[in-house]
């Protein structure tokens, strides 16, 4: 007999899929972990779903359907478009999307103009969705037209102001992912390419969204169409965005050295602060921290 036809083996195999799937999850391989967009301390609180709504918060009022045609049936009917929450009860980035993003006053009367529907991805329901979407992250947030075709797709958590844009281009039918992808590279201009390269980092393309980025820094280096900082801001979030700390901090110390007057200076002190929290360097994010407590002393470090 084979030393590997044993009767442990399926044990084995069993054993090292689970250590597989958890390492996965841990490096954002199963569902985002992203502490970049939205920081806070860690902490021992309840559940974001159910712990009290900050005040001016309000949860979104979420239909019930059985399934995803019958949500697309009655979105059609009230020509709406439909904003579909994949969640799983085990995943958190989806619970503080719901708790701090979807119910963000800058959210929230957004949302009253969709069908807003949620399905569990553990689910049958939710199983189908993820294969007719082609879906392997969570959380992602998708965005249809009343007839059920994807217009835009969020993939992770990302705080209410970076949430904001692909709601308002759905309302709006304008700047919409689908346009910027099917309109002509040569014939975008500047900020229609920066509306690009902010989409591709919602869907996590973080190869293009990067390319894009770095040309939009050379258009406007000395950023006098206010392109230049938050293209080199939108590169170095890119990279955090997939754990690439020590590779996002050298492009935010250029943004310091190159734009010391841009208003995006506040961000990338926050993602400073994020980053080498991440990173364990307690000295520099301790340093970072007190700095920007001490320029901006009514300001808090999380993105709103």
């Amino acid at each position: 007999m084979s030393p590997f036809q044993t009767r442990g083996a399926p044990l084995a195999a069993l054993s090292l899929l689970l250590i597989s799937l958890f390492l996965a999850a841990r490096s954002g391989g199963l569902f985002e972990r992203s502490p970049l967009i939205a920081h806070k301390t860690r902490s021992t609180a309840p559940d974001a779903a159910s712990a009290p709504l900050r005040a001016g918060y309000r949860r979104p009022n979420y239909r019930s359907f059985p399934d995803l045609p019958a949500a697309i049936r009655e979105a059609s009917r009230l020509n709406r478009p439909i904003f579909l929450d994949l969640f799983a009860v085990w995943c958190t980035p989806c619970k503080k999307l719901e708790a701090e993003t979807f119910s963000h006053p800058l959210i929230a009367p957004l949302l009253d103009r969709f069908l807003v529907v949620k399905f569990d991805i553990d689910q049958p329901t939710g199983k189908s969705i993820t294969q007719r979407y082609q879906i392997g992250r969570f959380p992602t947030t998708l965005i249809l037209d009343p007839q059920g075709r994807e217009v835009e797709r969020i993939v992770g958590y990302y705080a209410a102001r970076f949430f904001a844009p692909p709601l308002r281009a759905t309302l709006e039918k304008r700047l919409r992912y689908e346009d910027l992808r099917h309109t002509p590279a040569y014939t975008r201009d500047l900020p229609q390419q920066l509306a690009y390269a902010e989409r591709l980092l919602l869907r996590r393309e973080i190869g293009p969204a990067r390319t894009l980025f770095q040309r939009l820094q050379q258009h406007d280096r000395q950023d006098q169409q206010r392109i230049g900082a938050a293209a080199l801001f939108g590169e170095a979030r890119a990279l955090a965005r997939i754990n690439a700390y020590t590779q996002a901090l050298p492009l935010l110390s250029r943004f310091h050295t190159l734009y010391p007057q841009s208003p995006l200076r506040i961000d990338v002190y926050r993602l400073e602060i994020s980053c080498y929290r991440e990173l364990k360097r307690d000295q520099e994010y301790q340093k970072h921290l007190t700095l920007f407590q001490k320029r901006y002393p009514k300001a808090t470090i999380t993105f709103d």
